[in-house]
């Protein structure tokens, strides 16, 4: 392709996607309505699957959607139904909020069948009506060989077969009692199998079928008290078939059946009110050959097929049990040739041709015509065909019903030319439409450029189809081009939204899609669930997509730890032709199964033949694999692992393997206590693969790691000025709550009792201002305002605490905070302001404050008065002075010399001499109070000599104390 046409194609995808902006900017919401004999019934038909609640709130209906529209309410709002009116809506925070009123009081049910929401207001029902009449005598069940005597075989015309698949019926005679419980008007009847049997129940014109797969003899005597007039149930009968045990009911109209099954036990309740079944059975049609297409039903645990002929009606009706409770069809559907019921219990149609095949399969029923049923193609299938080669047009062949087919589109419209001749085919014909013809001719060549792999071109071509027809995407052949197409482009997500439709439902080309895009964003339960559903057609394939979805397949039930399934699939590919990435990859995931089951030493060789193999992507898979397996066995040092590990970096990069390699990496640098690079090299993983939903556990490994370094004690073993470059720099780890503040403060504390003052400061500011409020914020700012009076910066002290006043604080912490202030206000000179902040507290530390503010203030006969109120008799103890208590005894000294007061002087040197001798202060002491005479002067000087003795160096000592009393206690507490 020429530059100029590769700038085209940008050219018209960037307006391909401002349009599809501006077209779904508007999007339409259907909403249909309707009343029922007990209920009345709102739809909401979207167009994909969407998240949705529904509540009554304040004698409203609300229901809010996970996406915006516009709905078209019909009308509603001029003509409303038996339980509702006045229908609104609003968006919210990006979603649809639909509000309507309560005409009456009604219970609410909703469920969702296929993408449409169904909401229902259901009649409420009489508690107090009276279950039973008196006096009426029940009427007695008609016997059994009378009913069965108007059964007629069923016509030997509709060919009902099995494939792939072995039956399961209960074989042989059974003795069983039927039980009945509940309300005559509301019964439930109970079969209690003694075997696991598959079920199918549903109600047809008034007449309740119950169906089981294999023979049995179920006494229904238990009934005969139930049947009468005031009952809801007439009469019952059995039907008579050869490998079913089959019962109908007759009942009163307007009733409903719920199929649950406990243990062996079927039981089947009668309610007023609507039910459907909980595990819907998804139908729909499926590409076929001939004039129309075929009807898939979807369900796992298909029963036996049977066919019968209604004893009442005279039709033939078609069963399959289902084995799940409560698994049935939610929704009647009609077609020419057939009906679909609506089931409590398994599938159920009427027949209204003889020319009908039923097939039963391992995942499903399918129902099909030798000339194709007669259902409405969609539109792409009758209109969009490529043309195919004269001789062929024929034949019909398995590859004819294939929904993607690479194969064949890459091909072209002349197998036998080149690429360039047939690209230049499809461009000139598409340059030779008409506007109605056009997207014809652009689909030809969008599946042309996709089936040789240029999917970017054959995107642009969509979009510019859709552009044109946006009805398009309702098209499922549409919806599973372009869902290819964005799977080849890596844009997975779109690719799963494409692919989850209701058109899609029964493709099985679309399931095994599906699966590689949900393997690329790690749903692994998906993935097996859509390849299993898929598999069927997985022969009809060319080897590269067969490849393509088994190893999707295999990754998926390897993380999921489903090594069988993992190991049945891997014979399956070794017997396809595989290029060499994806032979290694099976010799890779081979080593892997060898590993886990045991052989390590055989697994490790395994592994170094991949690698040998040269291989990129393989090589590097079993390069990490090996280093993992090497450093478990203990062959080598973790040391030589990460070596070998970064150097496996660029070997190959953009899937799990470099997030599952920079993870090890980390791991393995944190054991070696490189707690940086080992935090660096996990934030990368994280950082690189943030849509992973693996990433959420790496997000935990990280803080957990931190966690260890910072609460339980691991960083006491680095550097603090190390320690807090640590903190700082993966402070986004730091955990909400307690155990976060608690680290913070601990990291603080220790940093303190190193005097790095300012560091400390700094990280309890920021979680004063960013992560704390009220009394914790007040409790924290209280010791950033002590690290601030150690580190000379008292006025910074008073703003803290001012900025984090609080109406009301806890005593403790309020005293705390108002001693913090005092002695910031002291070292600030404002003495009366400290001794008023002190004026209602008493106690030991208060004393010392206001001790701290007369000997700053100088005001030496409140020092006097002050210190002999604080020593009292302590001259007469023989207990050693503490430093507090020779401290003021030096200051009542010093004050007493200041005042002249000689005689006073004398009495504390006669009474603390023996105490103050050898000790601190014993020099200064033993100057101060000498009987030699000083002038005023010379004592003045002397006590400028000792001012710095004051009280603020033990303030300052008992702070760095309690910081580091705090960090020891942390210590021995982990």
């Amino acid at each position: 392709m020429t530059v100029l046409s590769h700038l085209c194609v940008m050219a018209v995808m960037a307006f391909v996607v401002f349009w599809q902006q501006q077209l779904f900017a508007q999007e339409r919401l259907q909403v249909r309505n309707g009343d029922h004999l007990t209920f009345s019934r709102i739809v909401f038909d979207w167009t994909e699957p969407v998240d949705y609640t529904a509540a009554i709130v304040d004698n409203r209906l609300r229901i809010t959607f996970g996406r915006t529209a516009e709905p078209d309410f019909g009308l509603l709002p001029l003509e409303p139904v038996r339980f509702l009116q006045n229908p609104s809506y609003s968006i919210e925070n990006g979603r649809l909020v639909v509000t309507m009123e309560l005409r009456e009081t009604g219970r609410l049910e909703h469920f969702v069948t296929e993408n449409k929401v169904v909401v229902d207001l259901i009649e409420m029902a009489n508690e107090d009506a009276s279950t039973a009449a008196t006096g009426v005598k029940p009427v007695t069940p008609p016997k059994a060989d009378k009913a069965e005597s108007n059964v007629v075989a069923a016509a030997a015309t509709t060919k009902v077969h099995t494939e792939q698949i072995q039956e399961t019926a209960v074989a042989g005679k059974t003795g069983l009692a039927l039980r009945v419980s509940g309300s005559k008007d509301l019964p439930i009847l109970t079969f209690p199998w003694d075997k696991d049997v598959k079920a199918a129940v549903f109600i047809r014109h008034n007449i309740l079928w119950v169906a089981f797969e294999g023979k049995a003899e179920i006494d229904q005597s238990a009934l005969a008290g139930w049947i009468g007039k005031n009952s809801t149930i007439n009469g019952f009968r059995k039907i008579p078939h050869d490998k079913a045990t089959i019962f109908i009911y007759e009942m009163a109209p307007g009733y409903f059946a719920k199929a649950t099954k406990d243990g062996h036990a079927w039981s089947v309740a009668l309610r007023s009110n609507y039910s459907v079944a909980m595990l819907p059975i998804d139908i729909g049609q499926q590409r076929g050959s001939g004039k129309g297409e075929n009807f898939f039903f979807s369900y796992e645990g298909v029963g036996s097929l049977i066919t019968v002929k209604d004893p009442v009606i005279g039709d033939r009706i078609f069963m399959a049990p289902a084995q799940e409770s409560s698994q049935g069809v939610i929704k009647r559907r009609e077609y020419p040739e057939f009906r679909v019921l609506e089931t409590a219990q398994g599938i159920a149609v009427e027949l209204y041709s003889d020319r009908l095949e039923v097939v039963r399969y391992r995942n499903g029923v399918g129902i099909s015509s030798d000339d194709g049923l007669s259902m409405s193609r969609s539109r792409l299938s009758s209109k969009f065909v490529m043309e195919k080669d004269e001789t062929k047009k024929s034949e019909q062949t398995a590859e004819d019903v294939r929904l993607i087919d690479l194969r064949r589109w890459r091909e072209g419209p002349d197998r036998n030319s080149e690429f360039d001749a047939n690209r230049r085919e499809l461009l000139y014909s598409l340059s030779q439409t008409t506007d109605d013809e056009r997207n014809q001719a652009r689909w030809d060549l969008a599946r042309f450029y996709l089936g040789n792999g240029f999917a970017a071109d054959a995107y642009g071509i969509l979009e510019l189809m859709r552009e044109q027809e946006p009805e398009l995407l309702e098209s499922p052949e549409y919806r599973a081009v372009l869902g290819v197409t964005n799977i080849l482009l890596r844009r997975y997500d779109e690719a799963v939204r494409l692919l989850t439709h209701k058109g899609l439902m029964t493709e099985l080309d679309a399931y095994l899609w599906r699966s590689v895009a949900n393997g690329a964003l790690g749903n692994d339960e998906r993935v097996l669930q859509d390849y299993k559903k898929g598999s069927d057609i997985l022969s009809l394939h060319e080897p590269r997509d067969r490849a393509r979805f088994l190893l999707s397949a295999i990754r998926a039930a390897y993380r999921k730890g489903d090594l069988e399934f993992m190991s049945d699939q891997m014979k399956i590919l070794r017997k396809y032709p595989l290029s060499a990435e994806q032979l290694t990859e099976v010799d890779y995931w081979q080593a892997k199964l060898t590993e886990l089951s045991g052989s390590r030493e055989k697994a490790e060789g395994e592994y170094d033949r991949v690698i040998k193999a040269g291989v990129r992507k393989t090589s590097a898979w079993a390069s990490l694999a090996l280093v993992n397996s090497e450093l478990e066995s203990g062959k080598i040092a973790p040391a030589e692992a990460i070596d070998r590990l970064e150097k496996l970096r660029f070997s190959w990069r953009g899937d799990d393997f470099e997030l599952e390699l920079l993870s090890r990496l980390g791991e393995l640098y944190v054991q070696q206590s490189d707690y940086r690079t080992g935090l660096e090299t996990l934030r990368q993983a994280a950082t690189y693969f943030r849509d992973s939903k693996k990433t959420r556990e790496l997000t935990k490994t990280m803080s957990s790691i931190y966690r260890g370094l910072f609460l339980e004690g691991g960083a006491d073993r680095l550097a603090p000025i190390k320690a807090v470059a640590l903190y700082n720099d993966y402070r986004e780890l730091t955990p909400l709550g307690p155990d976060g503040d608690l680290m913070t403060r601990r990291l603080a504390d220790r940093l303190v009792s190193v005097d790095l003052l300012d560091k400390a400061a700094e990280i309890l500011d920021h979680q004063i201002k960013h992560r704390l409020k009220g009394i914790a914020q007040a409790d924290v700012a209280s010791r950033l305002a002590m690290i601030y009076i150690l580190d000379s910066r008292s006025d910074e002290a008073l703003k803290i605490l001012r900025f984090t006043r609080q109406a009301q604080t806890p005593d403790d912490i309020e005293r705390r905070r108002r001693m913090i202030e005092a002695r910031a206000l002291i070292e600030l000179g404002s003495y009366e302001e400290a001794e008023v902040l002190l004026s209602d507290y008493n106690g030991e530390e208060i004393e010392q404050l206001r001790s701290d503010i007369y000997w700053k203030s100088e005001n030496w006969s409140r020092v006097i008065s002050h210190s002999n109120k604080l020593l009292g008799n302590r001259w007469q103890s023989d207990q050693p002075l503490t430093s507090d208590e020779r401290l003021t005894v030096l200051r009542l000294a010093v004050a007493l010399s200041l005042a002249e007061e000689n005689n006073g002087l004398g009495t504390v040197r006669e009474r603390y001499m023996d105490h103050m001798q050898n000790g601190k202060y014993a020099d200064a002491f033993e100057v101060i109070t000498a009987q030699q005479q000083r002038s005023g002067d010379d004592v003045r000087r002397l006590t400028q000599s000792i001012a710095s003795v004051d009280r603020l160096e033990t303030f300052m000592d008992a702070y760095r104390n309690e910081f580091a009393s705090n960090t020891d206690q942390v210590s021995r507490t982990n």
